[in-house]
């Protein structure tokens, strides 16, 4: 399945940028949510920008920001999200910030 399926499965729309590259490359690729952009950025424009992605103990990884990815409703009525930090699907499923 390649990224841009994966992101229409997901019902996740791109508002800027591309998805990640299906050829192998994307490891370090990411694709954050407006909210991301927003929150953590101020709002500006953040594709090409490198981020420091870490999961759980591992060490912080370097991320080349690729797309940005339209906000999503949030799981819970409780508490909006602060965004989601999706990564290519070789490395590991979306990841909620």
């Amino acid at each position: 399945m390649s990224s841009t399926e994966i992101f229409d499965a997901l019902g996740v729309r791109l508002v800027a940028g591309r998805p990640f590259r299906d050829d192998g490359s994307a490891l370090r690729e990411v694709v954050v949510s407006e909210a991301v952009a927003r929150n953590a950025f101020g709002g500006v424009d953040v594709v090409g920008r490198t981020v420091a992605i870490q999961r759980g103990r591992s060490p912080a990884v370097p991320s080349t920001v690729v797309g940005i990815a339209a906000d999503t409703p949030t799981v819970t009525p409780l508490r909006a999200s602060a965004g989601w930090i999706y990564t290519p699907p070789t490395t590991t499923d979306a990841s909620r910030v």
